[in-house]
């Protein structure tokens, strides 16, 4: 199911949508919650329910698919849908890493990465998209 957009706050903040199973969801929006710079206006189980979302995000933070086939059709199905949105893969292992870069994920990183790095690197993003 997919969050309906929150108004963004004048512009200070990039938007982000997420894209998790439901057990994981509640851990990255308390994640998402506490990371300045970047406001969740929408989440799904689902890449197809995602798209859905009338207005594109500035960024989606993926939790890729183990399966590096389909991971990669996700991040194509993001990019296609919203050229413009930066497309965050978080991967189960390295080799997955240089496909979806490959399939047009802005960054990647380990699932295994701690929450107060995946927060860093959210921040450092949003505040380079804030200023383009």
């Amino acid at each position: 199911m997919v969050e309906e957009p929150q108004p963004v706050d004048g512009g200070s903040s990039a938007s982000i949508a997420l894209v998790a199973p439901i057990w994981l969801q509640d851990a990255l929006q308390v994640l998402l919650d506490g990371t300045s710079g970047v406001l969740l206006i929408g989440s799904a189980t689902d890449v197809d329910t995602l798209l859905e979302m009338e207005e594109a995000p500035d960024f989606v933070l993926l939790d890729a698919d183990r399966d590096s086939l389909v991971a990669v059709s996700e991040v194509e199905r993001i990019i296609h849908a919203w050229p413009k949105t930066d497309c965050v893969a978080l991967v189960d292992n390295p080799g997955q890493m240089p496909l979806l870069k490959q399939a047009g994920a802005s960054l990647t990183l380990l699932k295994g990465a701690s929450p107060q790095r995946l927060r860093e690197v959210l921040q450092a993003l949003a505040e380079q998209k804030l200023r383009r």
